[in-house]
């Protein structure tokens, strides 16, 4: 039998995969509550963007981002609004909320406003963003479910405590494309090798690796997703060097990023 979690992955693929909408699941870090291990980690795939504009011109803007989702935290209240970006992403924002506190919300992005003063590229702005109007009425609809599966997790599984590890992997997962050690050690006030010990100890790789694995994943979505050069894309994603990326790709899914592009879209 399938966990909360995985129904809610298994939904969030669906509205993904059939029904056209992408949606990220952000929690805030504030909340007295967190979930286990597993629970979390199956959930947090979805706690970034995938458009490809966020995918590339977000990254090394944390704390805009960090900024950014306070403030919807603090203004989120039982109904669906929408928001624009410090990136100039028009976006649908469905407040979730447990135990009358808000706990999150879930996005939808991929628009765009007629016009904004803070865009970073205007020809990726075009080109991966929408210029219709979220259907906020629709999504509202589509979202109360989530919400309701939300709930129920909470409910059974949440606990009251603070799990610095959680909030450590929250923040990799929405800032791995552009983030150092020393980015993590501010943010937490903690140091190099207490960051860095209780993340391997607690996920048994180091902070690079689990880092480079998002960055691949993240290649993977831009090759299927956009016109992008390889070498691009490897800056992109956050990779300094084209030609490891490569090594590192066809390592993950036995092929060179130009094959695998070619094999999907034949």
């Amino acid at each position: 039998m399938k966990t909360i979690a995985e129904v809610i992955a298994d939904y969030l693929d669906f509205l993904e995969n059939q029904c056209a909408i992408s949606v990220s699941v952000h929690f805030n870090e504030n909340t007295p509550y967190v979930l286990p291990d597993d629970s979390y980690k199956t959930l947090l795939r979805y706690n970034s963007h995938k458009n490809p504009y966020c995918m590339i011109v977000k990254k090394g803007h944390h704390s805009k981002c960090i900024q950014t989702q306070n403030q919807l935290y603090s203004v989120c209240g039982t109904s669906g609004f929408c928001h624009i970006c410090h990136a100039g992403v028009l976006q649908y924002i469905h407040p979730l909320s447990f135990d009358n506190n808000t706990i999150g919300f879930a996005a939808v992005c991929g628009f765009r406003p007629t016009e904004h003063s803070t865009v970073a590229d205007i020809r990726l702005w075009k080109q991966f963003l929408s210029e219709d109007n979220p259907p906020a009425g629709l999504y509202a609809k589509v979202l109360e479910p989530l919400n309701i599966l939300i709930n129920r997790l909470f409910a059974e599984e949440a606990a009251v405590k603070n799990d610095e590890y959680m909030a450590l992997l929250r923040y990799l997962h929405e800032y791995h494309t552009d983030v150092s050690l020393d980015d993590l050690c501010r943010h937490f006030g903690r140091s190099r090798s207490h960051i860095s010990h209780l993340f391997k100890q607690r996920n048994g790789e180091s902070i690079l690796e689990f880092c480079n694995g998002l960055r691949l994943e993240d290649a993977r979505r831009l090759l299927l997703m956009s016109d992008r050069t390889v070498t691009e894309i490897a800056y992109d994603v956050g990779f300094r060097d084209p030609s490891y990326f490569i090594r590192r790709f066809k390592e993950r899914y036995g092929a060179s990023p130009h094959r695998f592009r070619k094999q999907q879209t034949m």
